[in-house]
């Protein structure tokens, strides 16, 4: 990406100067809001909406039910949310076969669009069977949505097939960067039998649900696990470990070209609890549940800090579309915040008081990628110091910006032009050639001389000039 510096004034910048007044004026929030999980509807019958600097909370949508999934578009529109049972689209009306799927609700549902597609979506959820000997009885199952289905009002097209059964109930999912695949990790109920829980990777296509890859990661004999969460980035995978004299958290590297070998590498032990990352992968925020405090542990320092003490600290624990980090205080009606999760120590502004809430509710849970913020610095090389009315051209010959739906909208929504209005795939990869004029350290303008979208369905592309010219 070659980018042009035209400066007057008589003030030396360094181009890490530029890029962070690029990015402030891109969004003065956040250039990588993310929307899809920007609604929760909680028990007991209240939704929570993650579009403002604060949730806001209504019974819009509420329904009964513990451990509903959602799914919000690019604005944060609500599209459709279910409970396992029953399937409603933003209106709250059933969609076509989405009735009585199974006879009771179910939990931890999971509602992610199908890898490359706009309109069909999986729905994941665990329910209770009657269970075979030694294990708990939990199946892991899927239904999926098609919007495009029954003349475009929508319908559950495949309803309550199983994954796999015998788990204890808990699994995370997350997707890769370029938006081709998805993961589906699952805890597998075998100690009884085997000596040891077990893990179940799946991988999720446009062609399907691929596996399953069984895989432990080596050295560990699991008597239950829980807590699965993937890093925003999926190149983590964070669970929870007790029985079998081994009582601990782990945080792995997740290699997910290496599924049919040993996916998880780096093992590092941290106190048992739930868990958290930042938005930006490279912190983890503890919830230690048996001494009620919070911790932040540093990634790459390897290094913990305690945040704060509460009795009312449990296993809920939820980063948001807003960027920040949720902690119900049970008992309380309080959730605790971390405002600045990306930021290391005490500077993440953790607050214990937080935020007061209308019930103790539990949290939902949604695909990691969701909140997946990137780098927030593009590279563009080496800085290099101008002065008055000196030119260059810095960069590499192209760069791309990499997945993230929410990263479009971000970016390029522009008084006069919304590309989440204009487009109906959305972009996976744009490439820019951008021009900034700065006098005096401030940004004059900003010109995108030319873009091209590659949308995520091979149908066309799209060509636009001149979008950011305000000269």
């Amino acid at each position: 990406m070659k980018r042009d510096f035209h400066i007057h004034g008589n003030r030396v910048i360094t181009l890490k100067y530029f890029l962070f007044l690029l990015i402030l004026l891109l969004n003065g929030k956040s250039a990588y809001a993310q929307y899809q999980a920007a609604n929760w509807l909680l028990y007991p019958q209240t939704k929570a909406s993650f579009i403002s600097q604060s949730p806001e909370f209504s019974t819009d949508n509420a329904v009964d039910a513990v451990f509903m999934g959602t799914y919000s578009d690019l604005s944060g529109r609500l599209i459709l949310y279910s409970n396992g049972k029953t399937v409603w689209n933003s209106s709250g009306v059933p969609y076509k076969n989405g009735e009585n799927i199974y006879s009771y609700p179910g939990y931890n549902t999971v509602i992610v669009p199908k890898p490359e597609s706009d309109s069909t979506f999986y729905i994941f959820n665990t329910v209770f069977v009657t269970p075979s000997p030694g294990t708990s009885g939990v199946n892991l199952v899927y239904s999926i949505v098609d919007l495009r289905a029954n003349n475009r009002l929508g319908e559950v097209v495949e309803r309550g097939k199983i994954l796999y059964g015998g788990m204890h109930g808990f699994f995370a999912v997350s997707g890769t960067c370029d938006g081709s695949s998805l993961w589906l990790i699952g805890d597998v109920d075998s100690n009884v039998f085997e000596g040891s829980d077990r893990m179940l990777i799946f991988r999720i296509t446009k062609n399907g649900i691929d596996g399953p890859y069984s895989n432990l990661p080596t050295g560990l004999s699991i008597g239950n696990s829980s807590g699965y969460r993937f890093s925003p980035d999926a190149k983590k995978f964070v669970f929870s470990i007790d029985g079998n004299f081994d009582t601990r958290t782990i945080l792995a590297d997740f290699n997910f070209d290496q599924v049919a070998r040993e996916p998880f590498t780096n093992l590092r032990s941290l106190p048992f609890g739930r868990v958290e990352f930042s938005p930006n992968s490279k912190f983890l925020y503890l919830c230690d549940y048996l001494y009620k405090r919070v911790s932040q542990y540093d990634i790459e320092k390897k290094t913990t800090t305690v945040l704060f003490s509460h009795p009312g600290i449990g296993s809920n624990i939820q980063l948001a579309s807003d960027g920040k980090i949720y902690i119900p205080l049970d008992g309380a009606k309080k959730w605790a915040v971390i405002h600045q999760p990306n930021l290391p120590g005490l500077s993440c502004q953790a607050d214990v008081n937080g935020i007061s809430v209308p019930s103790d509710f539990s949290l939902p849970q949604f695909p990691a990628h969701f909140f997946h913020q990137g780098s927030q610095r593009p590279d563009a090389g080496p800085d290099k110091e101008i002065c008055m009315k000196d030119r260059v051209t810095l960069g590499v010959p192209s760069a791309f910006v990499d997945y993230s739906n929410g990263i479009l909208r971000r970016i390029f929504s522009m008084p006069t032009r919304s590309l989440r209005n204009s487009y109906t795939s959305i972009p996976q990869k744009i490439n820019l050639s951008i021009s900034l004029r700065i006098r005096k350290a401030t940004v004059l303008s900003l010109i995108s001389r030319s873009y091209e979208l590659h949308p995520n369905r091979n149908d066309r592309q799209l060509m636009d000039r001149g979008l950011f010219a305000r000269e």
